[in-house]
C-alpha cells in the first residue's frame, strides 16, 4: 500500500474538484446586468444633460429661466443635482417654487431612466461601454466552456467528496492500522475509483476548461471592441436576454391581441439554427409556423432570411427533411451562403435545368435553393411533397399571366406551408396585394376584397393580419445607430455649364441626370470633386465609403478618379458569384476603401455593413430604388452612425427632382407606415419628365419656370423615359 501516493491522488481530484467549482459559481448573468445598469444610467445621464431649462416652464410653473442660468444652472441635470435649499437661494425664485422645481426635475429623471436604452457605439467607447462590451464577450465565449466545466463538475463531484472519505485509511499508515477489514476494503475500492478517474483524464479536461477560462478573463478591451464590430446583431440578441423592455413586434397595432397570443404559445426547438435570434425575430419565426401560408414585409435589414432559415430549422428538428427556396437569380449564392452559416440545413443549389441537383434533392432532402427562371425548366414528381417553400423578393409573381407567376403556383401545389417574403411590396398596387394574398390564403383574400376601398384603414390590416407580418427598423431595433442625411449642393463651373445646356437643349433627359459627371475633364467636375474631399474625410475618420450611380459611365469615371482605393464596380451585368467575391474583398479591406455600384444593382442581396457613409451621384426617380440601396448598409449588424450623403448640382434638374422627392417620400413613408400596398405606382409620368425639361430650358433661357404637379405613373414608366443605363 502506497500510503504517500493515495494522498497525493485524492488531494489533486479535491483540489481540482474546488477548483471547478469556480466556474460553477460563476454569475456571467450578475456580471452583464450590473454593466448593463451602468450603461443604462449613462445614457439617461447623457440624455438629461441635453434637457433644456425651457422644459421646467412646458407645464403651469412660470420660472425665470434667466435667473435660473445667472445662477449656473444650464440644463434640467444641473437642477437635478441642486437641493431645495440651493435652487431657493436664486433671485426670485421662492421655497415653495424651489420644492416643486425640484419634484419636477426628479419626476423628469425618473421617466428618462425608465426609458432609457442602450446603444452600444464603437466611436464612444466610455468606460460603462467598455466594462458591457466585455461582458457580454465573455459571456459570448464562455457559454461552452462553462458547459463542459459544469457538467463535469456535476457528473463527480459528490463521488470525489463521497470516495475521499472512504480512501481515508488508505493515506495514513496509523489509519491503515487500526481499520477494520470491511473499512480497509472500502478504502481500496474508493481509491482505485479516485485512480481510475484521472487515469480517464478528469484532472486535463477540468484544468484546460480552467485554462480557456482564464485565457477568456485576460482578453484585452481592444479585442472585445473588435468582435463587438463584427457581431454586434449577436451582442444585442443576447442583451435581449437582461433587458426587461418588450420589443414591439408589429407596426401599429395591426396584429389583434388574441392572434398574437396564439402565436406566442408555439414551440420553438432550435437545435438546429447556429445564430441567436432576436426577440423580434424569434416572433416572426412563431407566426410564420402558426399561420403556415405568410407574407413576411418586414422592412429591409432585419433579417428577414434568418427568420425563413429558422422556420426551416424548427420544422427539421421535428423531423421534416424537405424544403425550398425560389429567389432571384442575384441573390442564389447569399441563400446557399446564409442557410449553411446560420443552420445545419444543406443548401442545394439548383440552377437553370440541372436535374441531377433536383434528383439529389428529392432523393436526400435539404434545401433547394433555386430560381424564378429555374423552375419553369422542371416539374416536380406526382404526389411529391416537401415541407416549407420560401419565395424571396416575392413581388416578382405579382402579375398572374407570368410565366414565372403560374410556375410558381404549380410548386406551391406540393406544399401546405409557403413564405412569401418581400421588404418592398409598398409600391405594388392593392390589386396585386390581394393576388399575393390569394395565392397563400383564399379565404383571407375574399375578406379584404370587400375593404380594398379602406386599404388605410385598421379594418383593412387587421383582415390581413392573419398572412401579412410587417415590422420597421425604428419599432424592433431601438440601438440601430444613428441616420444622418446630408445634401451636398455644388455649383456648376462653366464647363458644366455648357455641357449641361447641351444635353438640356437635345431634351436628353439621361443626359441631364448626369450634370456635372458628363465633362470631358472629370478634374473639372464639381461633384467629383467634393466626392473626393467626402472619400478622404470619410478614411480619416476610419470608415469606408459606398457609392451609388444610376450610370454606368458615372461609374467608370469615378474609379478612373479612384483609382486603387476602389473596388467593384457592382453592376446589373455581373454574376452573383463575383458580386459576393467583390463584397468580400472589400468587406477586409482597409479604411477608405470606396466600393462603387449602380444603385438599381446595389439595392438586391447584399450586406454591405462594412460601409458607414454612403454617398449618391445623382437623385434617383424612385426613392424605394434608392431606399433598398441604402438599406445595404443601414440594417442590422450595422454599428456606427450612417452619414448620406447627396451630390446634387445647384439650379439644375437635380433641384427639381429633389423638390418632387420630397411629394413622393411622404407618400412612400405613408404606404410604409400603414404596411399595405399603396393605390398607385411612385414612378414619373412621361408628362412629368417633359415638363421638368421644359422648366430647364425655361431658366436656361432665363425664363420663369412653371411649377410642376408630379404625375405618377406606371412601373415601366422610368425606364421608358430614360433608356439605357449607360
Amino acid at each position: 500500500m502506497n500510503f504517500s501516493e493515495n494522498n497525493k491522488t485524492i488531494k489533486k481530484l479535491l483540489d481540482t474538484d474546488k477548483k471547478l467549482k469556480g466556474i460553477v459559481d460563476i454569475r456571467l448573468d450578475l456580471v452583464v446586468k450590473q454593466a448593463l445598469s451602468e450603461c443604462v444610467k449613462e445614457s439617461a445621464k447623457e440624455t438629461f444633460q441635453n434637457v433644456p431649462l425651457e422644459e421646467i416652464n412646458r407645464g403651469s410653473l412660470a420660472v425665470s429661466l434667466k435667473n435660473l442660468r445667472s445662477a449656473g444652472y444650464n440644463n434640467a441635470y444641473d437642477i437635478y443635482h441642486a437641493s431645495k435649499y440651493d435652487l431657493s437661494k436664486v433671485n426670485g425664485i421662492s421655497s415653495y417654487s424651489a420644492s416643486q422645481i425640484k419634484d419636477l426635475v426628479v419626476d423628469m429623471a425618473n421617466r428618462i431612466l425608465e426609458e432609457a436604452s442602450v446603444r452600444i457605439d464603437p466611436d464612444n467607447r466610455t468606460s460603462a461601454r467598455t466594462k458591457l462590451v466585455r461582458a457580454v464577450y465573455i459571456l459570448k465565449n464562455s457559454r461552452e466552456i462553462f458547459s463542459k466545466g459544469q457538467n463535469l463538475y456535476e457528473t463527480n463531484h459528490k463521488d470525489i467528496i463521497s470516495y475521499s472519505e472512504d480512501a481515508k485509511p488508505a493515506t495514513s499508515w496509523l489509519l491503515w492500522t487500526f481499520s477494520s477489514k470491511d473499512r480497509k476494503q472500502k478504502a481500496e475500492e474508493a481509491i482505485d475509483y479516485l485512480s481510475n478517474l484521472l487515469n480517464q483524464g478528469y484532472e486535463e479536461k477540468a484544468l484546460s476548461y480552467l485554462e480557456a477560462k482564464e485565457k477568456l478573463y485576460k482578453v484585452k478591451d481592444e479585442e472585445c471592441w473588435n468582435d463587438f464590430v463584427l457581431n454586434s446583431a449577436t451582442y444585442y440578441a443576447l442583451l435581449e436576454e437582461f433587458t426587461k423592455d418588450k420589443v414591439k413586434k408589429v407596426t401599429d397595432d395591426a396584429l389583434p391581441v388574441d392572434l398574437v397570443e396564439a402565436i406566442e404559445k408555439t414551440n420553438l426547438n432550435l437545435s438546429k439554427l447556429k445564430c441567436t435570434l432576436r426577440s423580434y425575430q424569434n416572433f416572426g419565426v412563431k407566426y410564420i409556423l402558426s399561420q403556415k401560408a405568410v407574407l413576411l414585409g418586414d422592412e429591409m435589414g432585419l433579417g428577414k432570411t434568418v427568420e425563413a432559415i429558422g422556420a426551416m430549422a424548427v420544422l427539421a428538428a421535428q423531423g421534416q427533411s424537405h424544403f425550398m427556396v425560389v429567389c432571384p437569380a442575384s441573390v442564389l449564392i447569399n441563400w446557399t451562403r446564409e442557410i449553411a452559416k446560420h443552420s445545419d440545413l444543406i443548401p442545394i443549389k439548383i440552377h437553370g435545368n440541372d436535374q441531377e441537383a433536383l434528383n439529389e434533392w428529392i432523393t436526400d432532402g435539404g434545401v433547394a435553393v433555386t430560381t424564378y427562371e429555374s423552375i419553369s425548366k422542371w416539374a416536380l414528381p406526382e404526389g411529391f411533397t416537401f415541407s416549407q417553400l420560401v419565395v424571396d423578393e416575392a413581388h416578382y409573381v405579382k402579375n398572374p399571366q407570368a410565366k414565372r407567376t403560374q410556375s410558381l403556383l404549380k410548386i406551391r401545389k406540393h406544399t401546405d406551408r409557403v413564405l412569401f417574403m418581400t421588404g418592398t411590396p409598398l409600391e405594388n398596387r392593392v390589386d396585386e396585394m390581394c393576388f399575393l394574398v390569394r395565392c397563400l390564403n383564399t379565404s383571407v383574400a375574399s375578406e379584404i376584397e370587400n375593404y380594398k376601398f379602406l386599404n388605410r384603414s385598421k379594418e383593412f390590416r387587421e383582415k390581413l393580419a392573419p398572412v401579412y407580418l410587417r415590422r420597421t427598423r425604428e419599432a424592433v431595433l431601438k440601438e440601430l445607430p444613428e441616420k444622418t442625411e446630408i445634401k451636398e449642393w455644388c455649383q456648376m463651373n462653366m464647363d458644366e455649364l455648357k455641357a449641361y445646356s447641351t444635353v438640356t437643349y437635345e431634351r436628353n433627359f439621361m443626359q441631364m441626370r448626369q450634370v456635372s459627371w458628363q465633362v470631358g475633364d472629370i478634374e473639372k467636375s464639381t461633384k467629383a470633386k467634393r466626392l473626393l474631399e467626402l472619400c478622404e474625410e470619410a478614411k480619416e475618420q476610419q470608415r469606408k465609403i459606398l457609392v451609388f450611380s444610376f450610370f454606368l459611365k458615372t461609374i467608370e469615371k469615378i474609379q478612373m478618379l479612384l483609382g486603387d482605393v476602389c473596388y467593384g464596380p457592382i453592376t446589373g451585368a455581373m454574376s452573383a458569384e463575383k458580386r459576393q467575391e467583390v463584397v468580400d474583398e472589400f468587406s477586409k479591406a482597409p479604411d477608405g476603401s470606396v466600393l462603387v455600384a449602380q444603385v438599381q444593382a446595389g439595392g438586391v442581396g447584399l450586406n454591405i455593413q462594412a460601409a458607414s457613409v454612403v454617398i449618391f451621384c445623382e437623385p434617383q426617380i424612385k426613392p424605394s430604388i434608392e431606399n433598398q440601396a441604402l438599406s445595404r448598409t443601414y440594417r442590422m449588424g450595422q454599428v456606427r452612425n450612417v452619414l448620406v450623403y447627396r451630390l446634387l448640382a445647384d439650379n439644375t434638374v437635380d433641384e427639381a427632382i429633389m423638390d418632387i422627392l420630397s411629394v413622393k417620400s411622404e407618400l412612400f413613408e405613408s404606404f410604409a407606415q400603414e404596411s399595405v400596398a399603396g393605390t398607385q405606382s411612385l414612378t414619373l409620368s412621361e408628362e412629368t419628365c417633359n415638363k421638368l425639361i421644359d422648366n430647364e430650358i425655361a431658366k436656361l433661357k432665363g425664363e420663369e419656370p412653371k411649377e410642376i404637379i408630379p404625375v405618377f405613373g406606371n412601373e415601366n414608366t422610368e425606364t421608358q423615359n430614360q433608356g439605357s443605363y449607360v
